[in-house]
């Protein structure tokens, strides 16, 4: 069968492998939909070709790899520096010896399908499922905990969001969100999207966050009651408008970023 990965280089690549067996309790289940998430698995590649390239690049590109330099020449002057640079030399000849399936990293961690196999009463075959936390492949094993029968209502393709939604279910559950309350959501991506529907769902106010108006609207549309780009308006004027003064019960981040900005704008 065939499986995704990034090999050495960064490049996806598909590569034949032997079909998994049953391990611990679970199913092997036959792919229909895997869902790519295009923030987790383009960072994971980004990282993959940071990783394998030249010593001198890595410190280049990598923000904590500058900062390690210049805390060993303040602290060592070029003789801590120089340490640092065989330090991952010797990391990069070792990578040499390890096996060679080791370079090649797996991508995805949420799909669909149809039940092969299990050694679980609760899983029979032919039933659908939904699975966390399994790789992109023809055929996979899924542990029980991370495997979830289909609703007849609900399809496979869309069963296949099944671990995102999960995501922003407990984000909703840790704030601990009830009807009536002001709920701010910072991020419009997909697992903030399925944030704000869950707000709606269970009665909150919502108004999101977001640097790029495309995403907004998408916002909007999915049921965001208001909407905010902080390089246009004055977040804090909005938000006052927004809750007739009495500000955000709730703001869950649901965005990645290199530093604080986000937040402080």
């Amino acid at each position: 069968m065939k499986k995704l990965y990034i090999n050495p280089k960064g490049q996806v690549v598909l590569k034949e492998v032997r079909d998994p067996q049953l391990q611990t309790i679970g199913a092997i289940v036959k792919t229909s939909f895997a869902l790519i998430s295009s923030g987790t698995e383009l960072s994971a590649i980004k990282w993959k070709r940071l990783y394998n390239s030249s010593i001198i690049k890595q410190f280049l590109t990598s923000k904590y790899l500058r900062s390690k330099m210049f805390e060993e020449l303040k602290k060592h002057s070029i003789r801590g520096l120089l340490k640092l640079f065989k330090i991952y030399k010797e990391k990069s000849i070792l990578k040499n010896f390890e096996n060679p399936l080791s370079d090649f990293s797996p991508l995805g961690y949420s799909c669909s399908g149809v039940v092969l196999e299990s050694n679980d009463d609760i899983y029979k075959p032919q039933e659908r499922v939904a699975c966390a936390g399994s790789n992109h492949a023809e055929v996979i094993f899924s542990p029980k905990n991370l495997t979830c029968k289909i609703p007849e209502n609900v399809s496979l393709e869309e069963a296949a969001f099944s671990t995102l939604g999960a995501i922003a279910l407990h984000g909703i559950h840790r704030a601990n969100t009830v009807a009536g309350e002001y709920v701010g959501v910072i991020g419009t991506g997909l697992i903030g999207l399925i944030t704000i529907q869950l707000a709606k769902t269970s009665g909150a106010q919502v108004i999101a966050f977001d640097l790029i108006n495309k995403r907004l609207n998408m916002a909007r549309r999915l049921g965001a009651d208001h909407i905010c780009n902080p390089n246009y308006h004055n977040s804090v004027n909005l938000v006052n408008k927004f809750t007739n003064g009495k500000l955000l019960d709730t703001v869950i981040i649901c965005a990645t970023s290199k530093s604080s900005k986000p937040l402080e704008k």
